[in-house]
């Protein structure tokens, strides 16, 4: 497919996925838009219609005009000591002692405490209930 045409002078032809990609890698272009809307009429029209293009095209691909929330990464079942006493707000030897004398359930693999995030969060759960 060929993207720029024009008998008269080039014309480029931008798919909305570009479009949209132009004015995510670009942000400064909606300013830029807007600047040109009453000092360069043909340049305001052209961004302008780049700036359709990626509306019309974010609406068929998610099927609304607002951005997408991002996914968030998946989350594990597992936390490690470090990550288990960043969540808590407690010292990582803390969470290690804690797991050896059973007080919050774990298991060792190849010598590091693996922690459920569900048993963590119930023990998260219980000991804010016991705090006034």
């Amino acid at each position: 497919m060929s993207y720029l045409l024009g008998d008269d002078g080039p014309v480029a032809v931008i798919p909305g996925r570009v479009a949209r990609l132009i004015e995510r890698v670009f942000p400064d272009i909606k300013d830029l838009r807007i600047a040109a809307r009453g000092s360069d009429y043909s340049t305001y029209q052209a961004l302008d219609a780049l700036h359709r293009a990626a509306l019309a095209w974010r609406t068929t691909a998610t099927g609304k005009a607002q951005e997408p929330e991002r996914e968030s990464a998946r989350r594990s079942l597992w936390m490690s000591s470090t990550q288990a006493a960043a969540y808590l707000h407690i010292g990582e030897r803390a969470i290690r002692v804690a797991c050896a004398q059973q007080r919050i359930p774990a298991e060792k693999v190849d010598g590091r405490w693996r922690i459920s995030v569900i048993d963590l969060e119930n023990y998260k759960a219980a000991h804010e209930q016991e705090r006034p």
